[in-house]
Formats: C-alpha cells, sequence, structure tokens
C-alpha cells in the first residue's frame, strides 16, 4: 500500500506531500522511523544547515533544513538533475531564480524547482529559508561533504561528491549558456568571445585593442561569477558577470574599484 508523507509547515500554510511506498526502517537511535517532533531550533548541523529531516534522522523519502544567508551573499546557481525542491522563504529578502524567472522574494515566498532547472538566491537582506528536496540526495550529498572537510576539502573532491548526487555547479552554466557565444557591448569591453568551455573569452575594443577573460568561480552573492581580465602584461583587474535570464540574451560585465562599473553587453546571433 502506497502511503502519503505530508508535511505542514505553520510558517506560511505551505504543506509538502510526498507518496511513495514504504521505505526500509532505519538503524538510527536517535530518531526512530516512528516520527518525532523538533523545536524551531532544533535538528542536526551540516555545514551551513539546520538538518530537520534526512536519511540519516530517519525519513529515506525527503529531506528538510534550513539556512542563513548574509547580506552580499546567496546560493551560487547550481542544478539537480534527479530531485525536485522547494525553498521557503522564512524572513529577509533577496532575489531568487529558478529557470528563466527571476523575481524578488521575501517573507512568505516560495520557489518551485523542478529537478532538471537552474536556480540560485541572491540575498538582499539577511535571510533565513527552508528547503525541502526529494529524494533526499542534497542531505546525502551535504552529509559527504562535511564528512571530507567541508570547504576545506579539495574542489576535485568536492566536485565528485556533487556529481555522484547528481548535482551540477555553476561551471556547467557557464558551459550551456556562455560556451562558443559571442557578444557586443560598449568599449571597453568591445566584441567579447567566449571558447568552447565558457571560462575564458577573448575581447577587442574599438581601437582594435584585444585582451582576455579568465572566469573562476561564482560570485559570493550567488547569481553572478568573478574573474581576471588582463589586457596587457600590466594592465589587469578584477571583474564580473551576470547573466539576464529574463532575455537569455544580455549580460552585464561588473569591474572597476568595488566592481561599480558596468557594461550590458547582447548576444550576437
Amino acid at each position: 500500500m502506497r502511503t502519503l508523507l505530508c508535511i505542514a509547515l505553520s510558517l506560511g500554510l505551505l504543506t509538502v506531500c510526498v507518496s511513495s511506498s514504504p521505505s526500509q526502517s532505519t538503524d538510527s537511535s536517535s530518531y526512530p522511523g516512528k516520527g518525532y517532533i523538533l523545536g524551531p531550533e532544533e535538528g542536526e548541523k551540516v555545514l551551513s544547515h539546520l538538518m530537520k529531516v534526512d536519511p540519516e534522522m530517519g525519513s529515506q523519502r525527503m529531506a528538510l533544513g534550513k539556512q542563513r544567508l548574509r547580506t552580499g551573499h546567496g546560493i551560487p546557481l547550481h542544478i539537480h538533475d534527479a530531485e525536485d525542491e522547494v525553498q521557503y522563504v522564512i524572513s529577509g529578502r533577496g532575489i531568487g531564480v529558478v529557470g528563466e524567472v527571476e523575481r524578488e522574494v521575501g517573507p512568505g515566498s516560495l520557489i518551485y524547482i523542478p529537478q532538471g532547472a537552474w536556480h540560485g538566491i541572491q540575498c538582499l537582506e539577511e535571510m533565513e529559508i527552508m528547503w525541502i528536496v526529494s529524494p533526499p540526495n542534497f542531505a546525502r550529498q551535504l552529509r559527504e561533504w562535511q564528512a571530507a572537510g567541508g570547504e576545506s576539502a579539495p574542489e576535485s573532491k568536492r566536485d565528485d561528491i556533487a556529481r555522484k548526487h547528481q548535482q551540477r555547479n555553476g561551471r556547467a552554466f557557464l558551459r550551456a549558456v556562455l560556451a562558443g557565444s559571442n557578444w557586443k557591448g560598449q568599449d571597453p569591453w568591445g566584441r567579447v568571445a567566449f571558447d568552447m568551455t565558457g571560462l575564458t573569452a577573448t575581447f577587442e575594443d574599438a581601437a582594435g585593442v584585444r585582451g582576455t577573460l579568465q572566469l573562476r568561480d561564482s560570485s559570493a552573492d550567488g547569481l553572478g561569477f568573478v574573474g581576471t581580465w588582463h589586457r596587457t602584461a600590466s594592465e589587469t583587474g578584477a571583474f564580473a558577470v551576470y547573466y539576464d535570464f529574463k532575455s537569455g540574451s544580455e549580460i552585464t560585465l561588473k569591474w572597476g574599484e568595488g566592481l561599480q562599473r558596468q557594461s550590458l553587453l547582447r548576444r550576437e546571433r
């Protein structure tokens, strides 16, 4: 007989139901497979998350946790290839992205993320969010990351764990949207041409002066990517690139002190 597991979140009349066949019982002594009740700040700390429900705590079909985001930081763009996710904003304010949708979110906002959809959050005002995934691949990934040393683990190890649990990071996003693309805007960038990795580009301004762009990581705010530009041996600096999800045909390059200068570039057809 199929069972229906429902969790009602009193924070916003949000009810999430997962329907599946009964799972095997867990050996966990702290969280026997008979249900439990946790207070607002109870659960298990896993990296920056407060785990409320996951396989280690008795559920083989879903996971639920809470996460706090600092202003100016966020959740970098990524994709889950084999699980659905719901993100519910408890407090704070930010910009949410899922697929081609980008909009401001605040207390009571909900982001539904089907498997295979790119998503991320930029925090504009300190946020607390609750997330739910089914099946619980993401929760297993977090616990494995923690066991490997968290952020101190080698990047190759973290990438291996992500692939194991069918998650792709921002570099995969860059390959999907920037690889082999050409963009045109105002100087100092002029025309920008990305190679097939989506991580490296050449640019040429109106005077014919050339340079290179090298992306290296997701930006701290979650929705962009940062790197270094070079024009000559002595002319170099930091930059960031942001993709316009609404149009799908524009990117913004930010550079200069504090990345305060910016230029809009449009995709060449």
